[in-house]
């Protein structure tokens, strides 16, 4: 719509211009003859020009709703295949609506890239005989880039992908819960007094490879149990590698600072020299003028000022000389430092690290005798055997 204005706006300022025009150069107003011939010359190329832009701004504005109907089926599309199959994982609580969202942003985010390549590599399609863009076919070139990003075999491979993933993530949804219901059905089916039997007669089996609920539960408790005494084990090593973490890099911290501190008072006192040079030169340049200007100063008191005014050239050379190596001496000192901090952080964050894994050993081997290394799996026939947690399916298991 913009372009149609912009182009009936050309034909309104065209169609203004053309009284003036039309008895310009001369033209006498006071010869009709003269003046219809101005007038039809103008009218015929008004009329040209007029049809032409007519037909340039509907041609724009279907090339714009191509475009923009071609955009919206897009995303429309994007939308519908994620919503198809996300909307259930939302029903089911395994997807907040806002992970489906951003699924749709990033699918949007993939065919923004994939449609904008494929406009790029076939754009001389849109072109016309004289090298410019043309609206219908620059339309025509988004709407078979999108289809062909829409219809890509990567792109497709991707949304199947994406699709099975959420649809074997519900499958196993339901499955679990199924499955849940099925092993409290077997778990109320178990003869209690054979399970009570079985695991005082048979405690070779029991111990290593076959689980009574009974024995599974017991198990369950000792390792919990047991999992506390590693905690307690562990707490001191865990604060003590914290404490000794941080006080590797606060120290570290606190010397940076130091090191900062110290680089810059000695710029300022490196800056002071200067600029105490600075202001002897700019004294001696005006003893210097005022002598040389002076109509009393005889011939021996100018060159005595011009020695003097010399000398003071030198001396502020040799300044801006010492400000420059100072300034640089003051940067290595603190690059060095800074070096050395770091060196010695680095070699107090390995001892922190050293003591961790030496007493986190100790403390796993004091605990290891009290946990049951088996899987719980009540009368189970494999050890791979249990309820399936979504994503499962990925997995060797």
């Amino acid at each position: 719509m913009k372009k149609l204005l912009a182009l009936i706006l050309c034909v309104m300022m065209f169609v203004s211009v053309i009284p003036t025009s039309a008895f310009a150069g001369g033209a006498a107003v006071d010869n009709p003859l003269y003046s219809a011939s101005e007038y039809a010359e103008q009218i015929k190329n008004m009329i040209k020009n007029t049809k032409s832009n007519i037909e340039k701004s509907y041609k724009f504005l279907a090339a714009d709703q191509v475009v923009y109907g071609s955009a919206k089926a897009m995303d429309d599309i994007i939308v519908g295949l994620v919503d198809g199959i996300g909307d259930t994982l939302i029903e089911k609580n395994l997807m907040k609506k806002a992970g489906v969202d951003a699924v749709k942003d990033n699918v949007r985010s993939y065919i923004d890239g994939a449609v904008a390549d494929k406009i790029s590599e076939n754009y001389y399609k849109a072109l016309d005989k004289d090298g410019k863009r043309d609206p219908i076919l620059y339309a025509q070139l988004v709407a078979d880039s999108i289809q062909g990003a829409l219809t890509d075999k990567d792109f497709q491979k991707g949304y199947e992908a994406v699709a099975t993933y959420w649809a074997l993530a519900s499958l196993i949804k339901d499955t679990r819960d199924s499955l849940k219901d099925a092993r409290k059905d077997f778990a109320a089916s178990v003869d209690k007094k054979f399970q009570a039997d079985f695991a005082k007669k048979y405690t070779a089996l029991v111990d290593e490879y076959i689980d009574t609920f009974d024995t599974a539960a017991a198990k369950a408790l000792s390792n919990e149990v047991a999992q506390y005494a590693l905690d307690a084990l562990m707490l001191p090593v865990e604060n003590a590698h914290t404490t000794g973490t941080k006080a590797a890099n606060d120290t570290y911290k606190a010397t940076a600072t130091d090191l900062a501190n110290v680089k810059k008072a000695a710029d300022k006192a490196t800056a002071t020299d200067l600029a105490v040079a600075d202001a002897k030169f700019d004294l001696a340049q005006a003893v210097y003028d005022r002598i040389m200007n002076s109509t009393t100063a005889d011939a021996d008191t100018k060159k005595q000022a011009i020695e003097a005014y010399a000398a003071a050239v030198d001396a502020y050379a040799q300044a801006q000389k010492d400000y420059e190596a100072g300034m640089k001496a003051n940067q290595k000192a603190y690059d060095d430092g800074i070096k050395e901090a770091q060196k010695t952080r680095d070699e107090q964050l390995l001892t922190a690290d050293t003591t961790y894994l030496q007493d986190a050993s100790k403390a796993h081997t004091e605990w290891a005798g009290e946990y049951e290394f088996v899987d719980i799996y009540p009368w189970a026939t494999s050890p791979y055997y249990g309820i399936p947690s979504v994503g499962s399916w990925i997995s060797d298991n």
